[in-house]
């Protein structure tokens, strides 16, 4: 066992932790899931324009869950949900010249 945690690396100690958070990391993952979907219903419902303020102000006032913005953003990224970000118009500023 000692070759192979040298060869990857890691201590043995903490392959052996890795290994018995087996439980936790699934259940992490299964909460995370949970909130991904509830997350995913309110980006659809916003047209994929909603982004993590966003979505924990909505979270918040209308299904009365409080969640960090921050695990927001980190379930975004997990899971790929990019914000449709508005292009600025580009004959905006040559039209105030005129």
């Amino acid at each position: 066992m000692s070759y192979f945690c040298e060869w990857a690396g890691v201590s043995r100690s903490g392959y052996y932790a890795w290994l018995h958070a087996e439980n936790t990391r699934s259940h992490q993952d299964e909460k995370d899931w949970k909130d991904y979907e509830l997350i995913k219903n309110i980006f659809d419902k916003k047209q994929k324009k909603a982004g993590t303020l966003t979505i924990k102000m909505i979270l918040e006032n209308e299904y009365f869950v409080t969640m960090n913005h921050k695990k927001i953003r980190r379930l975004m990224h997990k899971f790929h949900l990019e914000t449709k970000v508005r292009r600025a118009k580009p004959y905006k500023n040559s039209q105030s010249n005129s």
